[in-house]
């Protein structure tokens, strides 16, 4: 944003570092943490987690941040880095199969599969941001029914009761005031694609 080089280049190195080395082969997801070079799920919080794996919370949330450093090369740097969004789309596209039949994305991913493991949190609302902007910023909107049913779900089971639990990881179960920030991100984005005046309702509740 300042225009500086040299903090710009620092923070390309670091997004080459996690688009080349943080995929798990085995899941089709990015690892969630990485210590002294070596990239796993266990960071600080793992031992608080019901089973061990991969964190929807984390996963979208990465995905959603390289969208942003996508968007803000392509508008201040015009750098437009076009194996980004294959790379973004790929993991939301595996992302998008774990769903549950209440169209919840999973609290937690095997490590060995990718499969949803531990569903019942607010966590995944972070994956969805992530295919919202991924939907808005592409223009490809072949998930956007499902993106609905899954805020319809969001928003009547955790939003609307003002129960929004199982979002950051160090909080497990336990509801809190951070994870709202992934759902008002997705909603600005669903609402940016459909015009659809109930997603600022929904934003006003959020």
């Amino acid at each position: 944003r300042i225009g500086d080089e040299a903090m710009r280049q620092q923070a390309l190195s670091c997004m080459r570092n996690i688009m080349e080395n943080s995929m798990n082969p085995d899941s089709g997801l990015p690892y969630d943490a990485c210590n002294d070079g070596k990239w796993s799920n266990k960071g600080w919080w793992y031992d608080t987690l019901p089973v061990p794996g991969h964190s929807s919370y984390l996963c979208g949330q990465a995905m959603f941040y390289v969208l942003k450093a996508y968007e803000y090369e392509k508008s201040m740097a015009n750098c437009v880095h076009g194996e980004w969004l294959p790379h973004v789309r790929n993991i939301l596209e595996k992302v998008e199969q774990t769903k549950n039949s209440d169209h919840e994305y999973p609290y937690i991913f095997s490590e060995k599969t990718g499969a949803g493991l531990e569903y019942d949190s607010f966590g995944g609302t972070w994956c969805l941001a992530a295919l919202a902007y991924y939907s808005w910023l592409s223009g490809d909107l072949s998930h956007m029914e499902g993106m609905k049913k899954s805020e319809k779900h969001y928003y009547n089971a955790f939003v609307r009761r003002m129960e929004c639990y199982g979002t950051p990881l160090d909080t497990c179960k336990a509801m809190d005031s951070e994870g709202i920030l992934a759902y008002i991100k997705a909603v600005r984005f669903i609402h940016a694609i459909t015009q659809d005046d109930l997603y600022l309702e929904h934003m006003k509740d959020a």
